[in-house]
């Protein structure tokens, strides 16, 4: 394409037409030779007032489709994929966001949550709050893919997001709404052909907890024990565990999953 007759705008709009929504600033660049920076900053800076772009991150871009113009507001799973690689960062959709995917929301979440192996700010803009979350390894091997109009992105499996919500229940509202999300989301979980990695994922205490609360708290049993078969076929040795983290307690620890069980468990009406 010849750029010495064609605006950004144009430039923009071919792409889209090839269903290429998500640019960077070096792209601009590097399609407009010929042009100094200050022409492209003032033409970025007017089509993103006019709503043609938006800008989650600095020089990161994503082209709003037809569908989206009306509000001015793109929804992550459109443009995360290629925002992370942008950043050249691992990472996946997770908790509250991830157990949206597989029906398993009890409430709308207000926010888009993304799991990622290093420190990032959240993001508010746009309209929309990313929050990212960070753990030291991304585990792959339990990560899906699902297929969005710019590509495919990674989400937790329903497996690890059961655990996610029991690892990050601080980042969610507490372990009483990750057990109102889990009596949902149990429905695609399969314990009993998991594969002894996925008990090297998290520390031990988080399996207590997430089987305790199986079992104790949803009375989903059957998943409690296939979930208990796991650690021990894994080597898990279980200790005495408060099942709040963080405070402290000299409570006996009770069941199979020797939980010190310091904290009642408020959930909504379901």
């Amino acid at each position: 394409m010849d750029t010495n007759e064609i605006s950004l705008n144009d430039w923009i709009t071919h792409r889209m037409l090839r269903v290429n929504y998500l640019f960077t600033k070096d792209d601009v660049t590097h399609s407009f030779p010929q042009k100094n920076q200050n022409y492209l900053r003032t033409n970025i800076s007017r089509l993103t007032k006019k709503g043609v772009i938006i800008s989650p991150w600095r020089n990161f871009y994503v082209a709003v489709p037809e569908e989206y113009r009306l509000k001015g507001v793109v929804p992550p799973l459109f443009y995360i994929d290629s925002m992370m690689r942008f950043f050249g960062m691992p990472y996946y959709v997770a908790l509250l966001s991830a157990a949206s995917l597989y029906g398993a929301a009890h409430q709308v979440p207000q926010f888009f949550m993304v799991m990622t192996n290093d420190d990032i700010r959240s993001i508010d803009r746009n309209g929309i709050r990313i929050v990212f979350v960070s753990r030291k390894r991304i585990p792959t091997t339990f990560l899906a893919k699902k297929r969005v109009q710019t590509g495919d992105v990674n989400v937790s499996s329903p497996a690890l997001t059961a655990l996610d919500l029991i690892e990050y229940e601080r980042n969610i509202g507490g372990l009483g709404r990750a057990c109102e999300v889990l009596v949902e989301l149990m429905e695609k979980v399969d314990f009993s052909d998991i594969g002894e990695d996925f008990y090297n994922i998290s520390q031990i205490p988080v399996y207590q907890r997430l089987g305790y609360l199986l079992e104790e708290v949803l009375g989903e049993k059957k998943q409690a024990d296939l979930l208990f078969e796991g650690c021990k076929k894994a080597g898990l040795v279980f200790r005495k565990t408060p099942l709040k983290k963080g405070k402290a307690t000299q409570q006996v620890a009770v069941t199979r999953w020797k939980m010190q069980v310091n904290t009642e468990i408020e959930m909504d009406e379901l």
